[in-house]
C-alpha cells in the first residue's frame, strides 16, 4: 500500500512491506528498496523485478507483537484477485485466534491496491479515532471496498507484459502506435477499460470520467495516483476543486517500488466511490 498525503503523520498503524525479488536478492518495499531501483533492474534482461507473497510467518509476527500488547488487530490486506496475501493473512488470523481467544482480529479484503488502499485504510483510521467499535469498521471498510472505483493509465505497456497482463506482442505494438490502456479494477482485478491514442487524449478520458462519476457521489475523498505525470496531478487536482468534493488523496511518497515492479514509472490515475455508507467521514475528526 502505498500511503495517503498525510496519513503517516495524522495516524497510528503499520505497513506490513511487499517483498520484491531481484534476481537471488529479497527487498523489502518501502524500506530498502526504491522506484529507482526497481526502474534500472526493468533495463536489464536477466532478473527482471517481481513481488512474492508475504510468508505467513511474518503476519504471525506483526499480529502477535500487538495481541501481546492487548490490542485488536485489523488488517487491510491486498485484493485477494491480484495476490494471496488475503488469504496468508487470514491463514496466521485462525492459528492466533486460538492463542488469543479473548482479542479480536479482523482481515479484510481490499479489493484493490495503492492509492484505493489508502483510501479505505483512511475510513476505517478516522472511525476509529470516533470510537466506532471493531464490528463497525470492518462492516465499512467492506461496503467501500465493494463501491470504490479505480481508473489509470499507463505509459509503457511493457511492464503490464512483463508481468503477465499483456502479450509482448500487444505491448511492443501498443508502444510503437503510442496507445494508451486505461485500466480499471473490476472486483479486485485488473482489467482494460479502453485503449486510447496518446497520453493527453487519456488524460483528458480520465478526466471526464471524474467528472461524470462526481456528479452523482459528491462530498467525498477522491484519490489521485501520480508517477511522473505531475501536470496531469495538478489538472485534475483543480478539476475536482471545481466540483462538490471537499478532500483529495495523493500517495505519500509516489507510487511505490511494488507497484512500480507492475506498471513501471509512468502512471496516472484516480479513484472515488460511487456509494456511501451513512458513515462516511469526509474530515479529519
Amino acid at each position: 500500500m502505498d500511503p495517503g498525503e498525510g496519513l503517516a503523520e495524522e495516524y497510528e498503524y503499520e505497513v506490513i512491506p511487499v517483498p520484491i525479488q531481484i534476481g537471488d536478492k529479497t527487498y523489502k518495499d518501502g524500506i530498502d528498496i526504491s522506484p529507482k531501483m526497481v526502474m534500472e533492474a526493468g533495463k536489464k534482461k536477466e532478473n527482471f523485478p517481481k513481488t512474492s507473497q508475504i510468508p505467513i510467518g511474518v503476519y504471525k509476527d506483526t499480529f502477535e507483537k500487538h495481541l501481546k500488547n492487548g490490542d485488536d488487530v485489523f488488517y487491510l490486506a491486498l485484493s485477494s484477485g491480484l495476490s494471496g496475501t488475503f488469504q496468508a493473512a487470514n491463514l496466521a488470523a485462525e492459528e492466533l485466534r486460538e492463542k488469543y481467544p479473548d482479542r479480536v482480529i479482523k482481515v479484510v479484503d481490499s479489493k484493490g491496491a495503492t492509492m484505493s488502499m489508502a483510501m479505505l485504510l483512511q475510513q476505517a483510521l478516522k472511525l476509529d479515532r470516533l470510537g466506532k467499535d471493531i464490528d463497525e469498521i470492518e462492516e465499512t471498510v467492506k461496503f467501500l471496498a465493494d463501491h470504490i472505483n479505480v481508473f489509470f493509465m499507463v505509459g509503457d505497456l511493457k511492464w503490464l507484459a512483463k508481468g503477465g497482463r499483456l502479450s509482448k506482442s500487444s505491448a511492443a505494438l501498443g508502444n510503437l502506435l503510442n496507445i494508451v490502456p486505461i485500466i480499471y479494477i473490476n472486483d479486485g482485478k485488473l482489467e482494460v477499460f479502453d485503449k486510447i491514442r496518446g497520453k493527453k487524449k487519456a488524460y483528458k478520458k480520465l478526466e471526464e470520467m471524474m467528472k461524470n462519476a462526481l456528479k452523482d457521489v459528491d462530498n467525498q475523498t477522491v484519490g489521485i495516483i501520480d508517477a511522473n505525470n505531475p501536470d496531469f496531478t495538478r489538472k485534475m487536482k483543480r478539476a475536482v476543486s471545481r466540483v462538490d468534493c471537499a478532500n483529495v488523496m495523493l500517495p505519500e511518497k509516489g507510487v511505490g517500488s511494488a507497484l512500480t515492479v507492475h506498471v513501471g514509472d509512468d502512471l496516472f490515475g484516480f479513484g472515488y466511490f460511487d456509494e456511501l455508507p451513512e458513515n462516511y467521514v469526509n474530515v479529519n475528526p
